[in-house]
């Protein structure tokens, strides 16, 4: 067992103790439940901070993560997105690229396709913010594309990939 699973189980064995001991106010107060349940809900959100583990809004080092994609198809606009300790006046720079096309001839270069810009930074809460970039995918390829994240000095970057394919199944 790890270390959170120790803490989890420890917990639940202190709050089955008060549920089994009855109540935890005197015989003469008026209500039994508030108490059991502020601890029910403290344990709740413990354990999610638990089972997270997200970067706390104190640290310094920056950091960039890249939502799950998922693949689309030729001529979709979607947005890649993701979460950031970066302030809402930094600039989260976005490149899209395919895999390079084997070149005509020795000599010259393969073609990429893709798309690059700026991502735009939404304020969040507790120091993580939001991010987001619109992707128009009208003058792709099928292929497989790759994603890079970075800041403006290098000092945050993340990679993803997703697959272009040819049509939507709901067409055939």
């Amino acid at each position: 067992m790890n270390k959170n699973h120790i803490i989890v189980a420890i917990v639940l064995l202190i709050i089955g103790t008060i549920l089994i001991a009855g109540c935890t106010f005197p015989a003469g107060s008026e209500n039994h439940t508030n108490i059991v349940s502020v601890n029910v809900t403290t344990l709740m959100a413990a354990a999610t901070s638990l089972q997270t583990q997200c970067p706390q809004s104190g640290n310094s080092t920056p950091w960039i993560i890249i939502h799950p994609i998922g693949n689309h198809y030729l001529g979709d606009v979607f947005e890649i997105n993701g979460t950031t300790n970066l302030g809402i006046d930094e600039k989260i720079f976005v490149y899209v690229a395919g895999r390079v096309l084997s070149a005509p001839y020795p000599g010259v270069a393969g073609t990429t396709y893709g798309t690059n810009g700026t991502a735009r930074i939404w304020c969040g809460n507790s120091g993580i913010n939001f991010w987001n970039f619109s992707v128009n995918s009208s003058r792709f390829n099928t292929n497989f594309y790759f994603v890079q994240v970075e800041t403006r000095n290098i000092s945050a970057t993340n990679f993803s990939r997703f697959e272009m394919k040819m049509y939507s199944p709901s067409v055939l």
